[in-house]
Formats: structure tokens, sequence, C-alpha cells
């Protein structure tokens, strides 16, 4: 059995989905995904273009959400198939937002502290301990 713990970062297109006012309206918010998160496990959210950085700190509080017990967000929600792709839904709570972080967890940044490929898919920042020391380091 996999231990909770693990950190993420999820990218959001803000094209499907509207992270940004979701979470200026919810605590707490369900994401599709097909990778082996858990609860208690940290989520942060980049969102690309034209944002492209790191703005929110969640945590997993609902590993396997059942897609009737979904959170309403359907006025956040640009293109309604992204969701429905997905394997599982996971229920994700804001811990902390980086909107007044500057540009510290731009890509950009991200790249020179460890990132080494294009933020188009989940990374799991157990596999990059200098990416995940610098987030750490700025989230302070």
């Amino acid at each position: 059995m996999k231990q909770a713990g693990n950190s993420w970062i999820f990218p959001c297109n803000p094209g499907n989905y509207d992270v940004l006012t979701a979470f200026a309206s919810l605590e707490t918010i369900d994401w599709g995904t097909n990778s082996q998160v858990i609860e208690g496990d940290t989520v942060y959210i980049y969102v690309g273009k034209p944002v492209s950085k790191i703005v929110f700190k969640t945590k997993v509080i609902n590993e396997d959400v059942p897609r009737d017990q979904l959170i309403n967000d359907e006025e956040f929600l640009k293109d309604h198939n992204t969701i429905a792709e997905k394997k599982k839904c996971v229920r994700l709570e804001l811990e902390k937002s980086f909107l007044d972080k500057k540009n510290y967890l731009s890509y950009e940044n991200l790249k020179e502290h460890g990132l080494t490929s294009k933020m188009q898919g989940v990374l799991n920042l157990d596999n990059n301990s200098d990416l995940s020391d610098y987030i750490k380091l700025v989230e302070v």
C-alpha cells in the first residue's frame, strides 16, 4: 500500500478550467486524474499560459470521489470532456495561494531549479528533489 505524503504538480489549462476563479469561490475542488495520487498527498496547481506558474498548494482529502458526488463547479468548466476522460477524481482542499509570490514559481524559474520537461502532464515531485526543495523554500 502506498503511503501518503507524496508531492505532485498538476497542470491546468485555463482554456479547460478556470481554477483561479474556482478557488476564489470554493474551498475544495474535484480534479480528474490518471495518476496514483492518494489522500494526504500535496498537489501544486500549475496554471498554463498566459499565467505559466504554480499558483496553489492543495491537499488531497479524498482520493476517489464517486462521479455522482462531484462538486458542482460547472461555471468554471470550459471543456466538459476533460474530467470525463480521467480514470478517477480526487478532491483537493486549498492550503495556500502563491498569487502574491510574483514569479518565483514561474515556468522559467522552475526550469532553473530542476524542471526538465514541459508542464503538460502530472509531475511527481518525489522524483525531483531539486525542484521539490525549491518550491518548499519559496512557499515559506
